[in-house]
């Protein structure tokens, strides 16, 4: 659902809501954690979102310390969210392996999902795989539905 760091696939845009509505090159997982207005309100734990995010680019500019766009994402969000900048300063640093992670979505309600990811040793190449808890599966295919082929959501589901 999201690329080397965290720049969605159309899949994932669904799940965060008002992703869509940027421009595709600005169109990113972490960028939208910490700057866009409905992040607090779309994701049920905001906090270990976002500290998940942060201690993940350190993880990444760990393994590729010259990745200029890991470096770009740091310096801007590092200057436009001082929740980043305090997060960062913490000096946490791991790769995603498994989680939960809670949407509140506005059109289909809550979403539940649980993950796992597998990291190529040394390497930025890793696999994630999300699936919703059982009581969450109709909010996915509800979901699912509201993309349009073109992978942006579908205004007129309602």
């Amino acid at each position: 659902m999201v690329g080397f760091i965290g720049d969605p696939l159309p899949e994932g845009l669904a799940l965060h809501a008002g992703l869509d509505e940027w421009p595709p090159r600005t169109r990113n997982i972490i960028r939208y954690v910490f700057t866009h207005p409905a992040a607090r309100s779309v994701l049920g734990d905001w906090e270990r979102s976002a500290a998940t995010c942060v201690a993940n680019l350190r993880h990444l500019i760990g393994i590729d310390p010259g990745a200029p766009d890991l470096h770009g994402i740091h310096e801007e969000l590092a200057a436009a969210s001082a929740d980043f900048r305090r997060l960062w300063n913490g000096h946490d640093v791991h790769p995603r392996r498994t989680g939960r992670k809670t949407f509140h979505h506005p059109q289909v309600g809550d979403i539940v999902l649980t993950h796992q990811t597998w990291h190529q040793h040394d390497s930025a190449t890793r696999l994630s795989l999300y699936q919703p808890e059982p009581a969450h599966t109709d909010q996915v295919t509800l979901l699912a539905h509201t993309l349009q082929p073109s992978g942006r959501p579908d205004r007129t589901f309602s």
